[in-house]
C-alpha cells in the first residue's frame, strides 16, 4: 500500500488532496495487490470511507476501473442488507455511497446492475403478512433480542425490506429515526432496525405450571 492507499483507507480527504497535488495523476489509479488490486477509490468504497470517495472522484478517479476480481468501485461496496442489527449508520452510508458510484459511471460503461439488486417496491405489508406477523407483534431478533414490531417496509438508508423493533430494554441505536427520517416512534435507545430476514415471531414464555 502507498501513502494515497492509507489515506484512502482511513478516511482523510485533507491528505489524498495532498498528495494528489503533487503527485497526479500519477498515483491517482495505482493498484494495491492488499485488495485484490483496486485502486485507491476501490479501498475507501469498501471500508465505506464517503469523504475519501467524494474527494478521489472529484480528482478525476475513474469509477469504471475494474480490480482482478472484475469488479467496479461500487461493487466492492459492502451489501447493507448483510450489516449486523447495530449498522443503520453504516447501512445508510453504504446505499450512498453505490448511488455516488454509480451516478459517476460514464453512460457508456456497462455495469453489470444486476449485481446491485433493489427490492423496494416489494410492499411491506405483503412481506409481513409472507412472514405471518403483523405491526404490533412480540418479534425477536437474530442475536436473541426482543420487542415489539413497529415499522416495516423501505427506508432511505438500505435497499429492501427493513423491520423497525422496539426493543425491552435500552440496547437499541436510536429512537426509531435514522439520518433524519423517522420511521416509528419509541425511546431512545430502544429502536432498531434489521433485515426482515433476521426476525421472527417471538414465543409467548408459558406460565409455570401450578403447584400440586
Amino acid at each position: 500500500m502507498n501513502a494515497l492507499h492509507y489515506a484512502a483507507y482511513f478516511d482523510v480527504p485533507e491528505l489524498i488532496r495532498t498528495l494528489l497535488r503533487a503527485a497526479a495523476p500519477r498515483v491517482l489509479h495505482s493498484t494495491c495487490s492488499d485488495f485484490s488490486h483496486g485502486t485507491a477509490l476501490h479501498i475507501a468504497a469498501s471500508n465505506l470511507c464517503l469523504g475519501a470517495v467524494r474527494c478521489l472522484l472529484e480528482h478525476g478517479a475513474d469509477p469504471a476501473l475494474r480490480n482482478s476480481k472484475g469488479q467496479v468501485a461500487a461493487e466492492v461496496v459492502p451489501d447493507p442488507t448483510d450489516m449486523a442489527l447495530d449498522k443503520a449508520e453504516a447501512a445508510l452510508a453504504a446505499r450512498e455511497l453505490r448511488r455516488l458510484l454509480l451516478d459517476a459511471v460514464p453512460l457508456s460503461c456497462s455495469l453489470p446492475r444486476v449485481t446491485l439488486p433493489n427490492y423496494d417496491n416489494l410492499p411491506g405489508n405483503l412481506m409481513l403478512l409472507c412472514l405471518g406477523l403483523q405491526l404490533g407483534d412480540r418479534v425477536r431478533i437474530d442475536g436473541g433480542k426482543v420487542g415489539t414490531l413497529r415499522f416495516c417496509g423501505t427506508t432511505a438508508f438500505a435497499s429492501g425490506q427493513w423491520a423497525g423493533v422496539e426493543l425491552d430494554e435500552p440496547e437499541g441505536k436510536n429512537d426509531g429515526s435514522v439520518g433524519g427520517v423517522r420511521y416509528f416512534i419509541c425511546p431512545p435507545k430502544q429502536g432498531v432496525f434489521a433485515s426482515v430476514s433476521k426476525i421472527s415471531k417471538a414465543e409467548e414464555e408459558q406460565p409455570p405450571a401450578p403447584s400440586p
